[in-house]
């Protein structure tokens, strides 16, 4: 299942006051503001003297820089005013450093800026000029051109609570939760948050150009108030850092133009709004903002070093423009410092404010991010470890150490705000209604209800109809964490009322010890129920509660019995397999499904049951898989990489209920496209071909939707097991233009409508020798050779969160199925 997080994921620069030196280490932070109004300093560079380990402040002027060795003083450099020295041990004891800076007395005049004469180019104005410099520089200055460079990194994010009402801190619901609320903060423009969730990170970086090797070894990573590792893994791959010399960035989804990709010219303005002097050379303060103001694009400054024409600093956010939902503000910023003939990132910060109603005085999530880095190191020998991974190192134990490692290697201190939350959860775990909360979570979120280790349900599949079985009720019983986090076990019973048969099914599944915390898994299963063929993925099983409203469309339901064994573990990060062993038994039910086969007389005869036995592997990769876990079973997460998947499975005659031997092989590729201006596509291309003996059981079944809801794994208006083929080809291509058309209209664009369109196609063959052994269903088609065809169009993001879509069959319109339907869908999303 691919799941896609809706959660609002930036962050934003805190750094801390405070002095703090001891034994080899040096600690620095304060705060840097104008000598003559007090005003706080933006972009300030503060670095170790005669050291490449620094940092910049912040909107409020705050800074933190460490070292692990003493050093003798720091140096301190801002645009426009005087460079200034101080050294450490004058400030060593002091709880809040304050600096003040003289501005610096500068003739703007003096610093031309024009193209060399020998170059004949159009340049309209200086800012171009400096565009074209950065744009032809940029393999000079990017990092990824520094032969080989270490560092420590540290990173913390920060969820909180902003604009927090008194009515709302003091209502019945919140009181018993009202400590973590007890130690407010305060943002840049002096609103009040409060801090409720940490997440924090600790890694060492190893980087080498050639042959190409960027590694990450993480000894620390923990959410605060959180068992749960996969929670920690989402969010820590929500956030990459961004790569400014790349041609697009990707904010919250959504694909914008870069400021300095070769096209940028197209989209931005740029102004040139400050000068001055470091030492012979001279730092420029550009600006950009989208020429046109309907453009969905980004805006900011850079500071730029005439010396190499790299970026020192770089600030943005998405303009008003961008149709980004939920979100009240976002921005980004990152520090550079010179480093082997190239530019170094040291810093980078990011915020974001949102709110369902996008309202700036309301209650918001605030989420802020830090990421720094020290003790920048080149030509730094890499372990041999390290060099054989295949992916980054995640240190036995990393998300289990005691807070007393990280407290002793942060790069940025805690503030008392954010030591608070260790502390509030603290306090939660004895509060009663802390843990009533989380039972009521559980219930809505799985919907099954809690007691103690064990968990019943799921409700909304309690009770469901369909034409074998009438009405049909089942209750499930499921171990959760309070067991085991290693094993589960799983169990049903469902009976229906009209075939008054009893079905089951019994599951355990192991999760395994693995290395780089590579997931491996075992399960065993047992199961004799009915099934759906096709529908394995769905948005919803077939006996959801919902199935009561329209039982016709389940009139072929399937009595199967399956026993099988899978393994599933990660060779390294992006690649993956799945081996299983399956014995399956399909067993006719009259006036459903009838299973002949005509012998070499010619004579019918009628099976009452069949079996296919099957082992079978599949291998998955993608550069950047990303996945939550719940109950012992995974679940990746769409990603901006490609996804390929190879299956080959094997049927075999057998002792054990092994009827028939053939040869299946699937490729599958997905990906998420991102399109600049033009939106993004999902993209989903299936080829599978099939040798020997093939049931239609064990041949592809396309899914389809039996819901009133738009389902993205399945065909939206064909009947179940419409279609079945042993060669198949299948193409789905869904473009979502994020408002391109309706923005461009008066009023409507008001309402941040989005419009999109598909097209599902399939084309395939069944042979006749296939269709032969267990005879085939009567209103099955094959897709050959005219494919079948579907398109769709629709209008989403309304109320943000909801679609409505459109869709009519192209081909196969005269088999009695509908050639038009309207589907529902929920898609919250940015």
């Amino acid at each position: 299942m691919k799941l896609k997080s809706s959660t609002i994921l930036c962050a934003f620069l805190s750094c801390l006051l405070g002095t703090t030196a001891f034994g080899q280490v040096t600690r620095i932070s304060g705060r840097i503001i104008d000598g003559s109004n007090k005003q706080p300093i933006e972009f300030a560079s503060i670095r170790f003297s005669n050291s490449n380990n620094g940092n910049i402040t912040d909107s409020l002027g705050r800074f933190a820089i460490f070292s692990n060795k003493p050093e003798a003083g720091i140096e301190i450099s801002a645009l426009g005013y005087k460079t200034r020295k101080i050294a450490v041990a004058s400030i060593k004891n002091q709880s809040d450093f304050l600096v003040e800076m003289s501005v610096t007395a500068i003739d703007v005049k003096e610093v031309l800026v024009k193209p060399a004469k020998r170059k004949k180019r159009e340049i309209d104005t200086a800012a171009l000029y400096l565009l074209k410099q950065v744009q032809e520089h940029k393999d000079e200055n990017n990092s990824k051109g520094i032969p080989n460079y270490h560092f420590y990194e540290s990173t913390k994010l920060v969820m909180s609570l902003l604009n927090v009402p008194d009515k709302f801190a003091d209502s019945k619901a919140i009181r018993p939760f009202r400590f973590f609320l007890d130690a407010p903060d305060t943002t840049e423009n002096g609103r009040k948050y409060n801090p409720l969730l940490l997440q924090e990170e600790y890694n060492e970086t190893y980087h080498r150009a050639s042959p190409k090797l960027n590694r990450k070894v993480i000894y620390y990573r923990k959410i605060s108030g959180l068992k749960k590792n996969f929670f920690a893994n989402l969010v820590a791959n929500q956030f990459v850092v961004i790569d400014i010399y790349e041609n697009v960035y990707i904010i919250a989804g959504k694909s914008f133009p870069a400021p300095f990709s070769p096209g940028a010219r197209l989209t931005y303005a740029f102004h040139i709004i400050d000068t001055t002097r470091n030492g012979n050379d001279v730092l420029y303060k550009i600006n950009y903002v989208a020429k046109n103001s309907a453009d969905v694009a980004l805006k900011g400054y850079a500071i730029i070093d005439s010396a190499t024409w790299g970026i020192k600093a770089i600030s943005f956010k998405p303009n008003e423009n961008s149709n980004i939902n939920f979100l009240t503000d976002y921005s980004i910023t990152q520090s550079f410092e010179r480093f082997e003939g190239h530019w170094l990132l040291t810093g980078e910060t990011l915020a974001a404010v949102g709110n369902l109603l996008e309202k700036q005085k309301k209650l918001s999530v605030y989420i802020t991010k830090q990421t720094a880095r020290d003790s920048i190191k080149a030509n730094y020998p890499i372990p041999d470890s390290v060099q054989r991974a295949k992916e980054d190192l995640i240190v036995k134990g990393a998300f289990k150490k005691p807070r007393s490692f990280i407290d002793s290697v942060r790069i940025v201190p805690l503030d008392k705000a954010e030591q608070h939350i260790y502390a509030a959860f603290d306090t939660a775990r004895t509060v009663p209604a802390y843990k009533r909360l989380k039972w009521v979570a559980n219930l809505l979120i799985f919907g099954n209800v809690k007691a103690g280790p064990l968990e019943f349900g799921r409700l909304d599949q309690v009770v469901s109809q369909n034409a074998v079985e009438g009405y049909r009720v089942k209750l499930g019983i499921r171990t959760n964490e309070l067991m085991s986090d290693k094993f589960w076990l799983y169990s049903h019973a469902a009976y229906g009322f009209t075939d008054k048969k009893w079905k089951y099914e019994v599951d355990a599944r192991f999760i395994l010890p693995g290395k780089y915390n590579r997931w491996h898994s075992l399960a065993l299963l047992n199961k004799n129920d009915m099934v759906l063929l096709g529908q394995e993925n769905t948005l919803l099983p077939f006996d959801n509660i919902l199935t009561i409203l329209s039982p016709n469309h389940l009139n072929r339901v399937l009595h199967t019995s399956l026993h099988g064994i899978t393994y599933e573990g990660d060779w390294f990060k992006g690649l993956s397999s799945v081996m299983k062993f399956t014995r399956s038994q399909f067993y006719s039910e009259p006036g459903q499904y009838t299973f002949q086969y005509t012998d070499n007389n010619g004579v019918l005869t009628n099976i009452h049951r069949f079996g296919t036995t099957e082992l079978s592997t599949n291998l998955r990769y993608s550069k950047t898989d990303q996945y939550t876990e719940s109950y012992g079973s995974r679940y990746f997460i769409s990603s901006k990489q490609p996804n390929f998947t190879f299956t080959y499975s094997l049927g075999f005659k057998s002792p054990i209920g092994g009827d028939y031997t053939y040869h299946k092989f699937e490729f599958q590729f997905k990906h998420v496209w991102q399109v600049p201006i033009l939106g993004y596509a999902y993209i989903n291309l299936k080829a599978g071909y099939m040798l020997g003996q093939v049931p239609y059981t064990a041949a592809f079944t396309s899914s389809s939707n039996i819901s009133f809801f738009k389902d993205e794994s399945s065909f939206q208006l064909t009947k179940p097991f419409e279609f079945v083929n042993d060669r198949y080809l299948m193409f789905w291509y869904e473009h979502h233009f994020e408002g391109l058309l309706f923005n461009q209209i008066p009023y409507i664009k008001k309402l941040k409508l989005r419009e999109f369109v598909s097209v599902k196609a399939l084309w395939g063959d069944y042979s006749k020798s296939n269709q032969a052994l267990v005879g085939i269903l009567p209103e099955t088609h094959v897709a050959a050779p005219v494919p079948y065809i579907e398109v769709g169009a629709g209008i989403e993001n309304i109320l943000k969160i909801f679609q409505l879509n459109f869709f009519w069959r192209a081909t196969y319109r005269d088999v009695g199925a509908a050639n038009f339907g309207v589907k529902l869908g929920i898609r919250p999303s940015f």
